[in-house]
This record gives structure tokens, C-alpha cells and sequence, in this order.
């Protein structure tokens, strides 16, 4: 209801001039948020982390079915930029931590290519290494799980191919431990990050890339995959 400033007279909300007295009716003005209610710092990383995530996603999965003709990705894939995608928004399995998501996901080989933290292996035309790595609990709103932590790697590849590859950590890169338990990237972004993105030929990517594992594992391998829909290509390097 509108209340005329004029008489006091109750009006409709579709009103415009007073029954009564026919004043001008003010329209209602719905009140403001204050910003102190809004987390500034929260709400920015959220949405940029999930603005980056989701273009990433559907521009790497378009570009690799492009490249490839295959129509659809692996389950593995999906999976996994899903969980990436729930632990940005706060929906389905956030509250999960590594230990349980590796629990329900399927268990996988080690690959067969296995090379030491830094050497080198190669994966088709790129040429993949881990110079090191190292754990962390995180930084400011970036935080593991309870019962999880932060492996960080330093990752680079190299295209020693004739043509420009999409490289992409979220859709490419995991951690794995021997018993077939594989973990997927982390919400946190140490600098400097791998720049996700298009390698030119005889050029190369790195950075750090970030994965939630849990607290006491051990015995992990950084697992490299150059054909997303596709198995058997899968190269490793182990950290620890």
C-alpha cells in the first residue's frame, strides 16, 4: 500500500494520485544493500575464479573436439571440471573433501611413461616436466578442505611440434597415487599461475598448478593427458 505524504490516506500500489485528495503519489524506492553486507574480496574472487573456470571449460572442450573430431569428451573429463565448477559455486559435492571424490571416482592406471621430478617425458608433440614441488595450506580465502592440502607444482611444457596446442591444467592435468586414486585441481592459485591457453610451436607454457589432495597422502604423480577424449596417451612425473 501507498501512504499520500499529502492526507495519509491508504492507497493501492498501482496508484499514482491520492483517492482522497488526488496529491502525486511518490513511488517506492526498494531499499539498498549496504556494502558492508557484501564480502568484497569473496564475491570478486568467486566470480572471476568462476568466470575463468567456465570459459576455460567450454572453450577447451570446443576447441579439443574441434581438433580431435571426436564428439563428446570422457566421463573423466567432465567429472572433473564439474567438481571444479561445484567447489566454486557451493553446490553439489563442495563440502566433499579429496578423499571421499577419489572414494566415487573411477580408479585409473598409472601410465606407462613415467619420468623423475625434473626430467622430462614426452606426450605426442609436447614435451612435459615438474622442476618441483611443494605443499601448501593455501593463502586468504583459498583454503583446503579439513583434512585436505595443497600440492603445488611447478609445471612447464614445451611444443616441440610444428603447430600451435591448447594446453589446459584444468582438463589436462591431475595428481594420482599408485593405488589408482586420482585428484583434480584446487581452488587456490599461487603465482605465477600456468597460463592456460594456445602453446606456439617451438614456444612453451609454466607455472604453478595447485591440487586438493588429502592431508596425508603420499607417493603422488603429476599425470599429464594431451588427448582429453582419448585414453592410453597419459604421461607421469613423480613428486613424492
Amino acid at each position: 500500500m501507498k501512504t499520500c505524504s499529502s492526507c495519509g490516506t491508504p492507497n493501492k500500489d498501482a496508484s499514482r494520485f491520492c483517492l482522497e485528495c488526488a496529491a502525486p503519489l511518490a513511488e517506492k524506492v526498494p531499499a539498498r544493500r549496504s556494502r558492508k553486507d557484501i564480502p568484497k574480496r569473496r564475491i570478486a574472487f568467486y566470480v572471476v575464479a568462476g568466470l575463468a573456470a567456465l570459459a576455460l571449460l567450454i572453450g577447451g572442450i570446443s576447441s579439443l573436439v574441434v581438433f580431435t573430431g571426436e564428439e563428446a569428451p570422457r566421463k573423466g573429463v567432465l567429472e572433473s571440471a564439474g567438481d571444479f565448477l561445484n567447489g566454486i559455486s557451493g553446490n553439489g559435492q563442495a563440502a566433499e573433501g579429496a578423499a571421499e571424490k577419489a572414494s566415487k571416482s573411477e580408479k585409473r592406471k598409472l601410465p606407462s611413461r613415467v619420468a623423475a621430478t625434473g626430467g622430462e617425458v614426452r606426450a605426442r608433440g609436447l614435451i612435459v616436466s615438474v622442476s618441483g614441488s611443494r605443499s601448501s595450506d593455501g593463502a586468504a580465502i583459498q583454503r583446503p578442505l579439513k583434512g585436505d592440502r595443497f600440492v603445488v607444482c611447478d609445471v612447464k611444457v614445451r611444443n616441440a611440434g610444428a603447430s600451435p596446442v591448447l594446453v589446459s591444467s584444468l582438463l589436462q592435468m591431475s595428481l594420482q597415487d599408485r593405488k589408482g586414486r586420482v585428484y583434480g585441481t584446487g581452488l587456490y592459485f599461487p603465482a605465477p599461475t600456468f597460463p592456460d591457453g594456445e602453446v606456439r610451436a617451438g614456444g612453451e607454457a609454466g607455472g604453478k598448478v595447485a591440487f586438493e589432495v588429502p592431508a596425508k597422502s603420499n607417493d603422488l604423480y603429476f599425470v599429464f593427458d594431451p588427448e582429453v577424449l582419448r585414453d592410453g596417451e597419459e604421461v607421469a612425473v613423480r613428486l613424492f
